[in-house]
């Protein structure tokens, strides 16, 4: 019997991922802000990915 950790998730039919996030929002002063955010998609295989993203916001 081969344990669990050594079978590929292909072989199983089972696919996983984590996906993280994290985000940063500093604000010039009541109005201005800037918003920065990081997300990944992490798996077993070598096919992670990373989305970036930035933008500046106004609140009226």
């Amino acid at each position: 019997m081969i344990p669990l950790n050594f079978v590929p998730f292909s072989l199983i039919g089972l696919s996983l991922a984590i996906f993280l996030g994290f985000r940063c929002v500093p604000r010039f002063d009541a109005r201005w802000l800037l918003r920065f955010t990081w997300n990944r998609a992490a798996t077993r295989c070598d096919r992670d990915a990373d989305l970036l993203m930035a933008g500046v916001g106004v609140r009226c």
